[in-house]
């Protein structure tokens, strides 16, 4: 008896140690990405962390366009979203950009990269400054966020910030856990634009 639960501590400390390197190795391969992507985007990020500042917004922010389309103008999505900043039309419409049949300015870097750091903005102020929440309501929509946040009272407990997290979207959940690998990274004295 006392063999085989020794056995069982020595497999559940093996599956831990490799279920923690793989997290390791993903993160690093993340931030080993997000250095690569930076590196050769250097403008544009160097535009965005400037028109973060005068925002008086977290440096962090400059995640949001390599996630959503690796610092790509051009990309596009399946669900109409488009751009740097995978911006969908009515948001960009609601942030004053055009975007019709004829136009669509979510392709311009300048004008897409203001209309989506107003619309952070304002999540950022209204999720008082929680960039955790603000990330996940990009993602997510707004009113997704807070359907589930008034499902869950209490959010800022550690207990309360996993059920919500566990309550978003898989897609969410793991594009606000890429967000947090990329956080520790841009957070630390390492990174340089």
């Amino acid at each position: 008896m006392k063999y085989l639960t020794l056995l069982f501590l020595a497999l559940m400390l093996s599956f831990h140690a490799d279920a923690k390197s793989k997290h390791f190795y993903s993160s690093y391969y993340e931030i080993h990405q997000f250095k690569s992507s930076l590196a050769k985007h250097e403008y544009s990020a160097k535009k965005i962390t400037y028109y973060l500042k005068r925002r008086k917004l977290p440096k962090s922010f400059i995640i949001i366009p390599y996630i959503e389309s690796n610092f790509n103008n051009y990309a596009r999505s399946r669900k109409g979203a488009r751009g740097m900043w995978q911006l969908m039309p009515f948001t960009a419409r609601l942030m004053g950009i055009q975007v019709n049949r004829h136009r669509d300015d979510r392709i311009n870097f300048a004008r897409s990269t203001h209309a989506a750091l107003k619309y952070i903005q304002n999540l950022y102020y209204y999720y008082h400054g929680n960039d955790i929440l603000v990330v996940a309501a990009y993602n997510a929509g707004k009113g997704r966020v807070d359907s589930t946040l008034k499902k869950i009272h209490g959010y800022h407990s550690g207990r309360k910030e996993t059920q919500f997290m566990l309550d978003l979207p898989r897609e969410t959940q793991r594009y606000v856990g890429r967000y947090k690998v990329l956080k520790t990274y841009v957070d630390s004295r390492y990174f340089k634009i």
